[in-house]
């Protein structure tokens, strides 16, 4: 079965909403828990980084796109906001939930007429509340069920059947109902069908509703009326029919009395929860919802990397010392006092990379050197078994290097990462890689968009504190992977300007991968440079092996001491200026190579 990953998925929603934003101008939000319009923006719950989901639970999604973007088409939300309001406020709430109801019948109907091919998608949402609205009502073992406990849902019930939604569950919802009540529901369902606009919605819905109670009402006074007959005849009764009439007439009593409260009683509300449908939690069958990395933000939707192109568009002062001065004299600084140094080990690098790719080989050919590999072939006669020395001029590898820009990093530090950056650009540059650069300061560019503010009241009061974070992450990219280090350099030196706050490493590796991950080359190298311990381990161990999960070699480089090297691929521990451009280019060389190789030709020394 096809599974789509958070990424995949988002992907899928998104190019939907561009599809119909052309006629709409709907945006699409992955935002906190709930999911809610506020009638131009859609929000969707966010999902955990490891999720995996199938295609039905991606079709939900998108049918819920769908319904919220119809709302968004045919709602008058100004009438709907002010109705609903005013019915809540005075304690209303069947009418209130039968105006949600009745307004949904409303604008699927017209939804439909211009985009039939969300039929299949809307179905797969009905029958997945028409579930869960079945195992409420099985639960309860009632014989028959009055309209205060099943009207709204008997309203979507006759709706799905007028619109050929999937009868799985539906009808068995329908067969609930006595024949009474089945012609009683056809004649309010022809009021449903009447409607043109959200007004009429609003006065259907407020009418069905009076209607609905007054026959429950009708109803209980019948059974009182019954039961006081019963009660004229009290002596004439055995024993266990005046066991059965004190019973009775209890329920009764406790039914005229639910009555008096017209509309203040709790009733069942047909709905889907779309945050545990998308957890792998079905929304009412029970199954259990899958497991899911600790890891978990608010939203990654406002989340931004500035880079040369984008550092103006927030004012964040960290972009703008680290893009805002052209010239660049630190970095000027550091390559000046250790350039011959880097030259050095880059020069060497590459003619060991040239020497290395003259021992390749390539098999296949009628001519050159047996194939040990292929004796079998060639025991049956193939010609092709033979191989060649081949040169190779680049080496498809792709380096994405973050660097730590906590306030920890002094100066010193800094200098060094910009050092073995610009070597490591320099030597990928000449082979044929290619390199990016993420700088991570540890605060954030205080970017609070309109939805975000709404998405974070209301799981406020839901009274929500799963998520890691609420706010935002921003990073800088000093280099992209299409850009040359010559074009860089000013912003590379500046990054000594650039530290603030903590170290949420875990946070960048989650961000700065996705920039790695669609690299069209053949490996892929994450270099996390640190000069402390992250701001959370577990989640920082989480990170780093979800990153390794997808074929990406993880490197740890400490300053100092070693940090996070337990969970990387390899590690690295440097202490002064010298020992890191030596250690890292030759480790670096190392893991290119595939062999033992000394950058300086001299021992390896890291204290």
């Amino acid at each position: 079965m096809s599974k789509f990953s958070k990424d995949k998925f988002e992907r899928a929603i998104t190019t939907g909403a561009k599809v119909l934003g052309g006629d709409l101008d709907v945006d699409v939000v992955f935002i906190g828990n709930r999911a809610f319009t506020n009638g131009s923006t859609i929000t969707i719950p966010s999902l955990p980084e490891d999720v995996e989901l199938t295609l039905d639970q991606v079709n939900i999604a998108r049918g819920y796109y769908h319904h919220e973007a119809a709302h968004i088409r045919y709602t008058d939300f100004d009438v709907y906001s002010k109705t609903v309001g005013l019915l809540r406020e005075s304690g209303e709430e069947q009418k209130a939930e039968m105006c949600n109801v009745v307004e949904d019948c409303f604008i699927e109907r017209e939804w439909m007429k211009e985009f039939a091919g969300s039929h299949k998608m809307l179905s797969i949402i009905h029958r997945t509340i028409d579930q869960n609205s079945y195992s409420a009502f099985l639960d309860k073992d009632q014989d028959k069920f009055e309209w205060w406990d099943i009207g709204l849902c008997a309203i979507q019930w006759r709706d799905g059947q007028e619109k050929g939604y999937d009868p799985m569950f539906r009808d068995r919802c329908l067969d609930m109902l006595t024949p009474e009540q089945r012609h009683k529901l056809e004649g309010w369902y022809d009021l449903v069908r009447s409607v043109t606009c959200t007004a009429d919605c609003m006065k259907v819905a407020q009418q069905i509703v009076d209607e609905m109670f007054e026959h429950d009402h009708s109803d209980t006074m019948s059974e009182l009326k019954s039961i006081e007959e019963r009660m004229d005849n009290w002596d004439n009764l055995t024993q266990e029919e005046k066991d059965k009439l004190v019973e009775d007439s209890m329920k009764a009593g406790d039914k005229a009395e639910a009555d008096q409260k017209t509309g203040n009683g709790k009733v069942y509300v047909p709905s889907l929860d779309l945050a545990k449908v998308l957890q792998g939690d079905d929304g009412g069958s029970g199954k259990k919802p899958q497991q899911e990395m600790t890891y978990r933000p608010f939203t990654t939707q406002y989340d931004k990397i500035y880079d040369r192109n984008n550092w103006e568009e927030d004012h964040w002062h960290i972009a703008e010392k680290v893009f805002g001065d052209k010239a660049d004299t630190e970095y000027q600084k550091v390559m000046k006092s250790h350039n011959s140094t880097v030259s050095v080990m880059q020069r060497k690098i590459q003619r060991a990379f040239g020497a290395h790719d003259l021992r390749g080989w390539e098999g296949g050919h009628e001519t050159g050197r047996l194939d040990a590999r292929m004796l079998t072939q060639a025991y049956q006669g193939n010609s092709n078994v033979h191989r060649i020395r081949t040169a190779s001029q680049e080496v498809s590898t792709s380096v994405q290097i973050v660097i730590d820009g906590s306030s920890s990093m002094n100066y010193a530090n800094l200098q060094m990462c910009i050092l073995a950056s610009a070597a490591v650009c320099k030597t990928l540059e000449a082979i044929g890689g290619e390199c990016e650069i993420i700088f991570m300061p540890g605060g954030d560019a205080n970017i609070y968009p309109e939805p975000l503010k709404m998405a974070v009241r209301k799981a406020s009061e839901d009274g929500n504190t799963r998520f890691t974070r609420g706010t935002p992450i921003t990073n800088i990219c000093i280099k992209g992977f299409e850009d040359r280090l010559s074009r860089c350099r000013s912003a590379l030196g500046n990054i000594v300007n650039g530290t603030c706050g903590t170290t949420p490493l875990h946070e960048v590796i989650h961000q700065s991968y996705r920039r790695l991950l669609p690299r069209n080359t053949n490996r892929k190298i994450q270099l996390l440079v640190t000069d402390g311990g992250p701001d959370n381990n577990l989640l920082c161990s989480e990170a780093i092996n979800h990153v390794r999960s997808k074929d990406i070699e993880v490197v740890g480089i400490g300053i100092g001491a070693d940090y996070i090297g337990e969970w990387c691929d390899r590690n690295v521990v440097v202490r002064n200026i010298d020992d890191f451009g030596t250690a890292v280019m030759d480790d670096f060389a190392r893991m290119l190579l595939g062999e033992r190789f000394n950058a300086k030709n001299e021992r390896r020394k890291i204290a």
